[in-house]
């Protein structure tokens, strides 16, 4: 049996613009106003559930505004002391241009699905990355880079 180990997730925030692919399944689900007052950062992600080739994620917007996300995501594995990029199986990828919403003080469930890109997962610690989008009055947009870290397989 797989064990999954859940060790911490980090928002980090940047300009720039997002591009994603469609097709995700996703559930809105309103944050609870305890919840909503522990938060420092203005988004975050969490792993639900990892199987070797997808995870089920949640993305909280803990913002008084809607923000915006896509199935674009990157996969990195650690090895030895550095975090190395996941070699994928598909040259010059491209994700598509879907673009979902996330309601202020909301969270969605969605699947990762990155077996089409990586393969299924071999045992080790990893590194998921996405990218929501916080649209501004003047049409630009806030980039947030979310990192969350997992253990798959036996550590």
């Amino acid at each position: 049996m797989r064990k999954l180990w859940i060790t911490g997730c980090i928002a980090m925030i940047c300009m720039g613009m997002l591009t994603a692919c469609g097709g995700n399944k996703t559930e809105v689900v309103p944050i609870e106003d305890t919840e909503e007052a522990e938060r420092e950062v203005p988004y975050a992600m969490y792993i639900n559930r990892v199987e070797g080739g997808k995870a089920s994620v949640t993305i909280s917007n803990y913002t008084d505004e809607e923000i915006l996300y896509g199935t674009d995501f990157h996969l990195q594995k650690y090895i030895g002391s550095d975090w190395v990029d996941v070699s994928t199986l598909v040259p010059n990828y491209r994700f598509n241009e879907g673009v979902y919403s996330i309601p202020a003080h909301s969270s969605v469930v969605t699947d990762v699905k990155w077996e089409w890109l990586y393969s299924t997962l071999t045992d080790g610690e990893y590194m998921l990355t996405k990218t929501v989008l916080d649209p501004k009055e003047d049409g630009t947009y806030d980039q947030a880079t979310m990192y969350v870290t997992f253990v798959f397989g036996t550590p």
